[in-house]
């Protein structure tokens, strides 16, 4: 189910702006920096993943996986 939304228009201080936009480009650059590696299948299996988050507190944590 879609969540209803509605756009707001807000003052917000110069800086905060600033800092906002270069935000969002890192986050984009990160985003295709991502997609490159999935297209060149540099990836780590989802059950890897998974086996280290669930190590992650307990007694024997896992190293973080590597590709």
């Amino acid at each position: 189910m879609a969540t209803k939304t509605r756009v707001l228009t807000a003052h917000v201080p110069l800086a905060l702006a600033a800092w906002v936009d270069q935000e969002e480009e890192e986050r984009h650059g990160m985003t295709l920096q991502a997609l490159e590696d999935v297209r060149a299948s540099r990836v780590i299996d989802r059950h890897v993943i998974r086996a280290w988050a669930d190590s992650l507190g307990t007694d024997e944590p896992l190293f973080p996986p590597a590709r």
